[in-house]
């Protein structure tokens, strides 16, 4: 293999998890730094010039690939003067295509056989964080349209993102036969803001939805975690 042309240790780190990235969705942690390292047209010894081993790349890429950082740009790119219905749909485009990179990610993985509790513990707080990023961006955008939401913008969110994580699931939407909400983010919003009812229009309030006790969402330990 010709010699890699000289890169900032930061630049050879990005090239290399860039690599690595498709190649564990394809093969799971069975893939060989050789793959990794042809695929980032590196030398194999390279790798382990940035990193400490094998399970310490696929850590690092795993974080990266789960980061909330691409997702919020996504959702910064959304424009805030749509009306609501047109956001929500925007929004839910980019909440299941970070779903469904996570699910196909963690999937391919699996669990590490060597993962203690600690381990198991500090992903679960990284998911954790990384989830509050997306959620607090997508309170952002719907800010402004509080007075027409029957809950507030933090409880929406929370509906929002719990009804996309459950219908974005594979194995829910295959058994549940809940697939178009999965395939059509519009049929999705739809149920979320006007229900099932033919008309949705409420001549009694039954219930302060506003007054109740939100609960954080943590949807950390909704995708199987390694």
């Amino acid at each position: 293999m010709p010699r890699a042309t000289a890169l900032p240790p930061e630049e050879r780190r990005a090239q290399i998890l860039d690599a690595a990235d498709p190649l564990l969705r394809q093969y799971g942690r069975n893939v060989s730094t050789r793959q990794i390292a042809q695929a980032a047209e590196v030398a194999e010894g390279t790798i382990f010039r940035v990193f400490d081993s094998k399970a310490d790349l696929i850590n690092h890429t795993v974080v990266r690939s789960l980061s909330a950082e691409r997702t919020v740009e996504q959702l910064q790119h959304i424009d805030t003067d749509l009306e609501l219905e047109d956001k929500l749909v925007q929004i839910t485009m980019v909440l299941q295509q970070r779903l469904r990179e996570t699910f196909e990610l963690l999937h391919a993985l699996g669990p590490p056989a060597d993962a203690t509790e600690e381990d198991r513990k500090q992903f679960g707080q990284y998911m954790t964080e990384q989830n509050q990023l997306v959620t607090a961006a997508v309170a952002r955008l719907i800010d402004s349209d509080q007075d027409k939401l029957l809950l507030t913008s933090d409880q929406t969110v929370q509906l929002l993102a719990t009804v996309t994580l459950t219908v974005s699931h594979p194995m829910i939407a295959r058994t549940q036969g809940v697939s178009h909400l999965s395939d059509d983010p519009e049929a999705l919003v739809d149920l979320i803001l006007h229900g099932a009812l033919v008309d949705s229009a409420r001549t009694t309030q039954r219930f302060d939805h506003r007054a109740a006790d939100p609960s954080p969402l943590d949807l950390s330990a909704c995708p199987a975690t390694p």
